[in-house]
């Protein structure tokens, strides 16, 4: 259920330039207070739906160059700061991005493991779940956990 919210109606670039400077400081974000259900600050303009932060760059940096989107460099969607807005390509903002696929490429593009060890065919498993695992390690920790467990029950005296 979502909650009914005040409608920012602007229709002055100037009146929207003085709010943009005035917005909430917080760690040098520039924090829309209303944002959408995805994140993103928005509000009415010219008649339409506008993004807070793509109006901002514009406003005060310039216009978003043809092909490009905006990447949130400190990664908090309803900031509209320009200094932490860069123009870039969406494969590019996508690949920076923290959602699960952006993750899952990074994941899968690695050549080792935490540890080092090579994610070659004959070192790697693939999980239920689809995740790869160095066997190396796997059986380092399978040896540890077994040593652990002898460990425990050879503590207790037996009777």
């Amino acid at each position: 259920m979502t909650t009914p919210r005040e409608l920012l109606i602007v229709d002055d670039d100037d009146a929207l330039r003085g709010m943009l400077r005035e917005l909430f400081q917080d760690e040098g974000y520039r924090v829309w207070d209303a944002p959408s259900a995805e994140g993103y600050g928005t509000f009415y303009l010219d008649g339409r739906s506008q993004k807070a932060h793509r109006v901002a760059y514009e406003l005060l940096v310039g216009p978003i160059p043809e092909g490009l989107t905006l990447d949130h460099l400190c990664r908090v969607r309803h900031c509209v700061n320009p200094d932490h807005l860069e123009p870039v390509t969406r494969l590019e903002n996508w690949r920076r991005g923290t959602g699960p696929s952006a993750a899952s490429r990074r994941q899968r593009s690695k050549t080792r493991c935490k540890h080092g060890h090579e994610f070659s065919e004959e070192n790697t498993y693939v999980t239920a779940a689809g995740a790869r695992q160095c066997r190396t390690c796997h059986r380092t920790t399978e040896r540890n956990r077994q040593r652990a467990v002898k460990d425990h029950c050879n503590a207790y005296p037996k009777d």
